[in-house]
C-alpha cells in the first residue's frame, strides 16, 4: 500500500510522511516532525482515483493506524487511528454534528450502487432523480449542522478542529458570520498553519464585490498545453460560461464532474461552456483529471494551489466554486451545482 501523508500550509501542502507498505509486512512505523497540531490528509493510491481520510496529530502522540482500503467499490478508506486525543475529538463532534446526515449519504450510495454503470450513464430520468435525491438529504440538515458546528466553536475556541469545521460550513454560512466565530478563537489557534490558511481566505476580497449584475474580474492564463487563454475572449463567443473553480485533489469537485460534462454535451451546442481554473500545483496531476474525468472545455492554471492569483479575484476560499457569466462578462449566479446547474440552464435555453 502506498501512500503520502500532507499537511496544508501556507497553500501548499507540507509533506509530513511517504511509505510504501509491503502487504506480507502488514505493518509500518512513521515517524513526522511536527511543532504543534496538524490537520492532516492520508492519501493512499493511484492519482487517478486516490483514496483520502483526513486526521488530527499533536506533538508528542504515538499512534497506531489501522487501515483497509479493499472494500468492493475501492471508493472509501476505512482508517482507525488511536493514540491522538485531538484527533478522537474530532471524532466525536464529527459524529454528533455530521452523522445523521452521512447515515443517510450512506444508504444513498448503497443505493446508487445497485445500478448498473451503464443504466447511471445514460438514463437521464435515473440521472435526475437520484441527483434530486441527493440536494434533498444536503438541504434537510443544513441549517441544523451549521447552527451545530457554530455552538461547536462556540465551546471550543482553543482547538484547532474548529477551524476545519468553519470550512466544512462555508459554503453555505454567510462570510460575516464566518468572521465573527473565527475571530472568537484562541490567538494560538488562529496563528497555527490551518488557523492562517483559513483567516487568508476569510480576507480575501472579492465575494462581496461580485455580486450578480457585475462584471467578473479577467482572467488570462495558460492551458495545459501552454497556450493563454482569456476568459473576456471566451466569453465574448458563449451565451453562457460556467467559470468553474476546482483541483483533481478536490474529491468533491471530482464526484461533480460527470454531471457538469452531461450538462455541457446538452448545450454545448446552444452557446454554453465551462472555464475551468485549477488550484493544482502539479501539472501532471491536473492533465490526468481532465483527462480521466472527460473535461473537455476550456482549462487554465498558474500551478500555484492556494496561492493562484486567477482564483484570488474572486475571493474563492472552498472548491467547487462557480460562477456563470453572460457574453460580456456580466455574472448572473453563484456556486450552482447539481439540479441547481441543471434547472438553470435549462431555464436559460429553453
Amino acid at each position: 500500500m502506498k501512500g503520502i501523508i500532507v499537511s496544508p500550509s501556507d497553500g501548499n501542502l507540507d509533506t509530513l510522511a511517504i511509505f510504501n507498505a509491503d502487504a506480507k509486512d502488514r505493518s509500518m512505523k512513521l515517524e513526522m516532525n511536527i511543532s504543534e497540531p496538524q490537520y492532516c490528509l492520508m492519501i493512499l493510491g493511484d492519482i487517478e482515483k486516490p483514496l483520502v481520510k483526513e486526521f488530527f496529530i499533536s506533538p508528542g502522540d504515538k499512534i497506531k493506524f489501522t487501515a483497509s482500503a479493499d472494500n468492493a467499490n475501492n471508493d472509501r478508506l476505512d482508517l482507525n487511528i488511536d493514540g491522538s486525543a485531538l484527533n478522537e475529538e474530532y471524532s466525536q463532534a464529527n459524529k454528533r454534528i455530521f452523522g445523521a446526515q452521512e447515515e443517510e449519504f450512506s444508504v444513498f450510495s448503497a443505493k446508487i450502487h445497485t445500478y448498473e454503470r451503464q443504466e447511471l450513464e445514460t438514463n437521464l430520468d435515473l440521472q435526475k432523480s437520484l441527483q434530486a435525491e441527493q440536494m434533498a438529504i444536503v438541504n434537510k440538515h443544513k441549517e441544523q449542522i451549521n447552527k451545530d458546528v457554530l455552538l461547536f466553536v462556540q465551546n471550543n475556541k482553543k482547538s484547532i478542529v474548529s477551524v476545519i469545521f468553519l470550512t466544512n460550513i462555508s459554503a453555505n454560512t454567510e462570510k460575516e458570520v464566518l468572521k465573527k466565530s473565527y475571530a472568537g478563537l484562541s490567538e494560538e489557534v488562529k496563528n497555527s498553519k490551518i488557523g492562517l490558511i483559513v483567516s487568508q481566505s476569510l480576507n480575501k476580497q472579492g465575494p462581496e464585490g461580485l455580486m450578480e449584475g457585475n462584471i467578473v474580474p479577467a482572467i488570462v492564463g495558460e492551458n495545459p498545453k501552454g497556450e493563454t487563454i482569456s476568459l473576456m475572449e471566451i466569453a465574448s463567443k458563449h451565451k453562457l460560461v460556467l467559470i468553474d473553480f476546482w483541483a483533481s485533489w478536490c474529491g468533491p469537485c471530482r464526484r461533480e464532474n460527470p454531471h457538469v460534462v452531461k450538462l455541457y454535451n446538452q448545450y454545448k451546442d446552444k452557446g454554453f461552456t465551462v472555464f475551468g481554473v485549477s488550484l493544482d500545483n502539479k501539472q501532471e496531476a491536473w492533465e490526468e483529471a481532465i483527462k480521466k474525468d472527460q473535461l473537455d472545455w476550456y482549462h487554465v492554471s498558474d500551478l500555484l494551489g492556494w496561492k493562484s492569483k486567477l482564483s484570488a479575484p474572486y475571493g474563492v476560499s472552498g472548491i467547487p466554486a462557480t460562477f456563470v457569466i453572460d457574453s460580456n462578462g456580466v455574472l448572473i449566479a453563484k456556486n450552482l451545482r447539481g439540479k441547481e446547474l441543471e434547472d438553470f440552464l435549462k431555464e436559460k435555453f429553453k
